[in-house]
This record gives structure tokens, C-alpha cells and sequence, in this order.
């Protein structure tokens, strides 16, 4: 439900009445932006290797010897510093909390902007001008000719910029957040960068971000995270909060059994002891919760231990709350979880609330009537009805209410203890990473509940949290020193205590502050109940990856793997780069998709970067343009993988706020809503570069399949369709054509071919897992002595039926030195082998492939 809260009514929301001394300590008096000397600064300054400069109010840039007109008309308020090129400031003559600047007329042939859809996420929008970049954009890229330019509004200090369109215009916004910071100079306001790659130019423009802000770094300078190649499985849609002991030892031994073994565990909401939000009930306390004190006040106010804290709070002890919170407010699917408002059968004024917010405002643009008067009533008259309804019906307005689990995994009466369940799991399951969910707290006392939480985590044998909604920080952050300020501070926090990824932070607070953090969600939730929700779930994690994937590794969040969406998801993340986990129900598991993605002793073979649109549809609204497929491109350690995705049919809509499904999807006309997709080579875009470098990876194995640096790309490549099973050599501006019906799609091998003499050779790896070509870890190809003999050898991760591209036919294969029986297609030049897996051992194997002439004249040379 839309409720709508003033600033002065957060804290009263969060902290339950007066500040506690807490509050008081993080609240912020009115303050000055300081005012820090700076480098010498004139209006958009020109520097001799600038490619970005101003004549007259036009910012103008250079793409090789054309000259192009980026903004026309811009501010005066906007300088440029001398050295580096490319950032500018905002300079105002009053200091306020709040500066907004126009950047004139934006001109670009098309434009991609990433900007917010809600409190919490972001996602892509495509136009021509001004008037189609969102509110809140985050990030904005235009095409113009054949150059791109790139404009980052930043965070600097306690404010943060962001970009929005107004008819032919565009503008910047810069805000703390907290009417009592103010300021009349932010010293990075924006950056413009140039370039004629795009994919480059995001990789160098976020570079040279992170250096001159020294706030966060980029992915290439931090460790990645240590399980990102772990199969995982969340428990979130197989139970909500319902989760409990028993029922995660059955979904570690359901997958398991089936030979998908989960190596990582995310205890997602519903372990922590929680209670009503006091006196927001109608009974007051209400539902069976525990006391009407917060054990969070408490314990931040008194430094009392969790247990002393939790035990005063709950009058009865952790068992009692935790069972009350873990079962009295489960519902029964995702859809009620999000949208209360489908839950009746309360009492009469409830049910005619809801039933008039489902009619009239659930859906509406937010300009309407109905939305206004909704916003005015929930402030005023049906704002204790509101509350009761939340606390009663929902888990919404549940506080923390001591450090420790609930009852239902610990209760010392009973002898149990979330130490010794963790402990039992990786008795009976070998290695496993666990992760505990955890939502932020009230914003006066986050670091401080963080801490008690995260160290109580560590001390029970849990390896990481998952922070939830934090982008929810930033909005709250009046009265606090302002959004940037608050986030800073937790995120500082955070990196202090604990490891783990990071959910709901899509937004430029979080990630411009992220110095260690390397894995963070790149779009909106998996939602299983909104067959509109997945087309555009791929479209979004897939174009925001575009710039999240320079800061950190991406997670495109779970799915479930008997969903009739399932093969779709399955595949966007073999190509996605993105961790592989699911969220199945015990016994309710597709092990035939399951085992395209997992290996058997449980890990993925993941690409190496974040899964990002190719360069041809980088502008295209793949989702509503009824024509365009979403194409994604990755690379592994010698070859390349490109997915193809018909996701037509179903988008956001900003103004409603809600996934919405076209109507021709929905009438299911005969052969209505196919898309065709080209696959070609040069979609792995080193492998459309006219050199490729040798890159070192994260595994030591070497880029642009194995070549040396700065050498010429291979004049043909080898493409493996991994459903139709088909096999083709081009060149690399070459196509593959792909029909695709609606929510079809199709992922594509590309493996350079090496050639020597006769002989050329492509590994193209595991052929029945969705990135098969992640499992070729080197290759090589040589000519030998005596003249007319050549050998081509392959490091194939595990066993398998194993594939590559060969011609001729060769005389001899061998996997790890003893010859194996293999087929070769005369037409296509496909060599296949199948190695049988020795049970859960995954080992490397090398496959050898041996080129001369047939053994009797091997005997006749030997004769003579």
C-alpha cells in the first residue's frame, strides 16, 4: 500500500515515541556544506588532450575529426575544473539544501539512462532527448553519430546529484537530503566522458570517477568474492518467513540428493526475533508479541548484552516471539507478501480501505485525484487505522526486538542454538557458505544494531549477511545529516563487520561509497507470481549491469527452477556472470535444467564479467519495441558466449507503478510477438575489436581466447547453438539467425578457431550446460615434426559430453593421455566426446586431438 510520511513522522515510525539517546546522538544541528579550496577552476575549461570543452554555453566534444554538440545552453552555475577533463561543479551564489541547474538542450541520435523505478531499484529507460530521461537517472549514455558520451551526476560529501528531462531539456539535481545542510558548491557534481567503444568508455569513465572521488573502487581493483562460483540456494520463496530447521535440512537434501548440491545457504527472512511495533496495534501491543518495549532501544540506549536485552523486552524469553513472528504472520504467497492490500477478511473498515486502494489508487498515475486524496487521508484520518492494519495484518511494521535468532532456531531450554544448527549443516553437507538475511534497522541506531547483530551472526558460525533495502536509507537520512551522510556511515559499517551481498542497492549513495564491497543486486526481485515481472526482470538486471558491472560483480537475484519461466532465467544467468542460486520449495526441483547450470560437486561455471547488452541493442527497448530481442554478451577464458532472449511484451511503467503485460501477449495470436536475432561473433566485443589484448582474469587464464597482446583478432569463429545443436564457422561480422516466439531463447558458443597449416581447432567445452564453453579452461594448437602432423590440446574443466570444432577429422583423441572413442560430423566439423563423471569428483581433463598421415604410412616411412 502507498502510505506517504512526513519527515517529522519517520522518527516517531521508527523509534516508537521520543528519541532515545541514540537518536539524539545521530541527529544533525543545523550545519554548512564546509567550503574546500579547490584547484583552479574557469567555466568548462579546454585542456589540449581534452576531447570535451565549451563554446560559448554549448558543451562540445570530439570523436575522431568531427565535432559534436553534446548540451546546448548550459547553466552558468556549471564549471569545468582544469585538469582532469571531464568533471564539473556546481557554483551557486546562495547555499541551500537543494540546487537544481539546467544543462540545456541534450542532443543525441539516442540515449540509455538507468534511473530509479523505486525506492529501492532502478532500471533502463530509451529515447531521443530530453524528455525521455526519467526523474532520478543515475546514469545516462547517448549515442551521437558514431561516438557515445557518457554523464554520471555523482555523490561528493553530503549531496548527491541526479539527472531528469524536461521537455528538450535536462537537468541536474543536487540535494543532501536534510533541509539543514546546505551548501553553495559541490566540487563533483558531474562527469561527461567520451568515446567510440561503449563498453570502454563505461570501464574508463567509472576509473576515472573512483580515482577523483576516492570514495570507492572500481571491480578490477578489488578481490572478487570468494564463493561467486557456488551453486546457492535462498530459502525465501520455498518459505517466506515461515522458515525454520527442518525445513532447511529438506532443501539441502532434496537438491542434494538430486545431484545439484548447494555449497552456499542464504536464511533469508524470518530466523530473527521480531515483535509489534509498540502500540501501533489495536490492542497495543497486539498479535502475541512480546512486551511494548524495543529490546533495540534498549540495548542501544542502556549497552546492555543481546541476551539481557531480548529477555527484559520479551517477557518470556526469545522462544515465544520468534514462534509468534515465524508463524502468526505468514501469508500465503509473494503476492499477498508485497501487496497486503489482497489480504480481507479483517474487519469491515479495513476491507473497504483496501477494496477503495485497490480500485482507485493501486495503479493510477501518481498525479491523479484519487492518489492525492490518498496521500492527504493516510497522513491525517486513516493514519491509525493504516498502523493497526500494518501491524496486525502484516510483517511490515515488525521491529527488532533482541540481537539473537528467534525461538524456532534458538531456545537454551531446549537445547538449541543457531551455533550448533550451522554446525550440524556442514556435518552432514561438507563445505558450505552461510548467509543470514537481515533487513537495515531504525536509522538512528543501524551501525550500532548492525554491529550486535553481525557480531552474534559470527559468534554462531555464519559467514556473511545480506543486507536488505538499502536504498531505503538514503530517503530517510532528514534530520540525520542528510541521505549521502547516513549512507556513508552505514556503509562504512558494513564493511567493517561483515561480508555478503548486498540487496536492494541500486542506488548512487551506496555504490559510489563501495571501497570493498564487490557484489552487489543489479535490478528488481524475482517475483513468481507476476508472469509480466519476468521479461522484464532479464531486460533490467542485463542494462543496468551495463554500469554496476565496473563497480562489482552483479547478482541477478534467484528463481525457482520449476517456474514456467524457468529455462528463460536458467539461461540469462549462465550468461549473466551473476552467481547461480535458486529458491526452490524441497522436493519441488527441475534437476534436468538444474544440472545445465551446476556441476556435481556444486559449483557453476560462471563467465567472467557482468552479462551486458550488446552493442546493437544497446538503445533498444527490448521489452515494448516489438521488434528487438535482448541480446547478452560475455566472455569466459577462451571463448565467448552470447544469449539471445525474446522478452517482448510486458514492462514497468513508471507512471502506475506495476509491471504491466501487452495485450497482443495476451490474445496469443499464431506466430504474433516473435522476434529474430543475428548472433554473430563481434557481440563479445573484444571479439569485434580490431585487436584483441591479452587480459589476465581472475583465474589466471588468459582474454580474447588465449591470444597474445595487441594481436590480430582470428579471421573465423566457431558458433555452437546450444538448442538447435547446431554448429557454424564465420567470420566475425558474420550472422546467425534466430527466430524467437515469446519468451523463447537461445545461447550461442562463440570460440575463435586457431589454424595451422590444415588443421584448424575450436574447443567449445561441455555442450549440454548453458555456458559449456566456460569449462574450456586453455587450448592450443600446434604443428610438429614430421612434416604434416599437428596436435590440439584442450583443459576441460570436468567430464562430460565434450565438444570443439575440427577440421580435417583427426586421427586420434585422448582424454588425459589414453585414447578415447569419439564422433566427427563431416559437415559441420563437429568432434564429440563424452567422458563419464566419476560420481560428485570434479577434476580438469585434458583432450588431445592428433593430425598425420593414416598408421600404414607412418609403418612405410618407419620401413624405409
Amino acid at each position: 500500500m502507498l502510505l506517504l510520511l512526513s519527515c517529522t513522522s519517520l522518527s516517531s515510525l521508527l523509534g516508537g515515541g521520543a528519541p532515545s539517546r541514540t537518536l539524539a546522538k545521530f541527529r544533525s544541528p543545523a550545519v554548512t556544506q564546509p567550503q574546500v579550496q579547490q584547484e583552479e577552476r574557469r567555466p568548462f575549461a579546454t585542456t589540449p588532450d581534452s576531447r570535451v570543452w565549451v563554446e560559448g554555453r554549448d558543451l562540445v566534444f570530439a570523436s575522431g575529426e568531427q565535432q559534436h554538440v553534446l548540451l546546448q545552453g548550459v547553466s552558468k552555475s556549471l564549471n569545468g575544473a582544469a585538469s582532469p577533463p571531464g568533471f564539473f561543479s556546481l557554483s551557486t551564489k546562495r547555499q541551500r539544501s537543494k540546487h537544481e541547474v539546467s544543462l540545456g538542450v541534450l542532443r543525441c541520435d539516442r540515449l540509455l539512462s538507468a534511473a530509479r523505478t523505486k525506492r529501492w531499484w532502478m532500471g533502463p529507460s530509451f529515447g531521443s532527448g530530453a524528455a525521455d530521461v526519467p526523474g532520478e537517472t543515475q546514469f545516462l549514455l547517448c549515442e551521437v553519430g558514431s561516438a557515445y558520451a557518457l554523464l554520471l551526476p555523482l555523490v561528493e560529501g553530503g549531496f548527491r546529484c541526479t539527472l531528469s528531462g524536461s521537455g528538450s531539456g535536462l537537468k541536474l539535481l543536487s540535494e543532501s537530503g536534510d533541509a539543514r545542510v546546505r551548501t553553495s558548491e559541490v566540487s563533483n557534481a558531474l562527469y561527461v566522458g567520451v568515446g567510440d567503444d561503449p563498453f570502454t568508455l563505461v570501464a574508463e569513465s567509472m576509473a576515472a570517477v573512483a580515482e577523483r572521488l576516492g570514495t570507492f573502487q572500481v571491480k578490477a581493483a578489488k578481490r572478487p568474492p570468494a564463493d561467486r562460483h557456488l551453486f546457492g540456494w535462498c530459502t525465501w520463496d520455498a518459505f517466506y518467513q515461515s522458515v525454520d530447521p527442518a525445513g532447511i535440512q529438506a532443501g539441502l537434501r532434496s537438491l542434494s540428493g538430486g545431484g545439484a548440491p548447494p555449497r552456499m545457504l542464504i536464511i533469508d527472512d524470518g530466523w530473527q526475533t521480531v515483535a509489534d511495533d509498540p502500540g501501533r496495534a489495536s490492542g497495543g501491543a497486539g498479535g502475541g508479541s512480546a512486551g511494548g518495549a524495543s529490546a533495540v532501544d534498549a540495548a542501544a540506549s542502556s549497552g546492555l548484552a543481546a541476551g539481557e536485552a531480548a529477555s527484559e523486552a520479551a517477557a518470556g524469553g526469545a522462544a515465544a516471539a520468534g514462534a509468534a513472528a515465524g508463524d502468526d504472520y505468514v501469508a500465503g504467497d509473494e503476492s499477498t507478501l508485497n501487496n497486503p492490500t489482497l489480504a480481507n477478511d479483517t474487519n469491515a473498515v479495513v476491507d473497504w480501505v483496501c477494496n477503495w486502494y485497490r480500485d482507485h489508487v493501486d495503479g493510477a498515475d501518481r498525479g491523479a485525484i484519487a492518489v492525492r486524496l490518498w496521500r492527504g487521508l493516510a497522513l491525517t484520518l486513516l493514519r491509525p487505522t493504516l498502523q493497526s492494519f500494518f501491524a496486525e495484518q502484516t510483517t511490515f511494521s515488525k521491529r527488532l526486538s533482541a540481537f539473537r535468532a528467534n525461538g524456532k532456531f534458538e531456545d537454551p531450554s531446549a537445547g538449541r542454538s543457531l551455533r550448533s544448527f550451522v554446525q550440524s549443516l556442514r556435518g552432514e553437507f561438507g563445505p558450505l557458505r552461510v548467509y543470514c538475511w537481515r533487513d537495515v534497522a531504525e536509522i538512528a541506531a543501524e551501525i550500532e544494531i548492525s554491529e550486535r547483530i553481525h557480531s552474534y551472526l559470527a559468534e554462531s558460525g555464519v559467514d556473511g549477511v545480506k543486507v536488505d533495502a538499502q536504498s531505503g536509507l538514503g530517503p530517510l537520512g532528514c534530520g540525520f545529516g542528510g541521505g549521502p551522510r547516513v549512507v556513508s556511515r552505514h556503509v562504512g559499517a558494513k564493511r567493517r563487520r561483515y561480508g555478503g551481498p548486498s540487496g536492494r542497492s541500486t542506488e548512487s549513495e551506496e555504490w559510489y561509497h563501495y571501497r570493498e564491497t564487490s557484489l552487489l543486486r543489479a535490478a528488481d526481485d524475482f517475483y513468481p507470481d507476476e508472469p509480466a515481472a519476468q521479461p522484464v526482470h532479464l531486460a533490467h538486471v542485463s542494462y543496468n549491469s551495463l554500469f554496476l558491472g565496473e563497480i562489482g560483480h552483479v547478482d541477478w537475484d534467484m528463481f525457482t527452477s520449476t517456474h514456467s519461466d524457468a529455462h528463460m532465467h536458467a539461461a540469462a544467468r549462465a550468461v549473466g556472470g551473476c552467481p547461480i542460486y535458486v529458491s526452490d520449495q524441497p522436493g519441488e526441483h527441475d534437476f534436468d535444467l538444474l544440472r545445465t547450470l551446476v556441476l556435481p560437486d556444486g559449483t557453476a561455471l560462471l563467465a567472467r564479467h557482468a552479462g551486458r547488452p550488446t552493442r546493437d541493442v544497446l538503445f533498444s527497448d527490448v521489452n515494448a519495441d516489438g521488434v528487438s530481442a535482448l541480446k547478452i554478451w560475455n566472455e569466459n577464458a577462451c571463448t565467448g558466449v552470447v544469449g539471445a532472449f525474446n522478452v517482448q511484451g510486458a514492462r514497468w511503467d513508471r507512471a502506475t507503478r506495476r509491471f504491466e503485460q501487452a495485450a497482443a501477449e495476451e490474445e496469443e495470436e499464431e506466430g504474433g510477438g516473435a522476434v529474430t536475432a543475428l548472433l554473430r561473433p563481434a557481440d563479445v566485443a573484444p571479439f569485434g575489436r580490431r585487436e584483441i589484448a591479452a587480459e589476465e582474469g581472475e583465474d589466471g587464464a588468459r582474454g580474447g581466447g588465449g591470444s597474445s597482446p595487441a594481436a590480430p583478432p582470428p579471421a573465423e569463429y566457431a558458433l555452437y547453438t546450444h538448442r538447435a545443436e547446431g554448429l557454424r564457422v564465420l567470420g566475425a561480422e558474420d550472422a546467425v539467425e534466430v527466430r524467437l516466439a515469446a519468451r523463447e531463447w537461445e545461447i550461442v558458443v562463440v570460440a575463435p578457431v586457431r589454424a595451422e597449416g590444415e588443421v584448424r581447432w575450436a574447443p567449445l567445452g561441455l555442450l549440454d550446460m548453458l555456458n559449456g564453453g566456460g569449462a574450456v579452461l586453455s587450448s592450443s594448437l600446434a604443428l610438429s615434426s614430421p612434416p604434416g602432423e599437428a596436435a590440439a590440446t584442450a583443459v576441460v574443466r570436468a567430464a562430460g559430453r565434450i565438444g570443439a570444432f575440427a577440421r580435417p577429422a583427426p586421427l586420434e583423441v585422448c582424454v588425459d593421455g589414453s585414447p578415447v572413442r569419439f564422433e566427427y560430423d563431416e559437415g559441420s566439423g563437429l568432434l564429440t566426446v563424452n567422458v563419464a563423471a566419476d560420481g560428485a569428483e570434479v577434476e580438469p581433463l585434458e583432450l588431445r586431438a592428433r593430425w598425420g598421415p593414416p598408421a600404414e604410412e607412418e609403418e612405410e616411412e618407419q620401413q624405409s
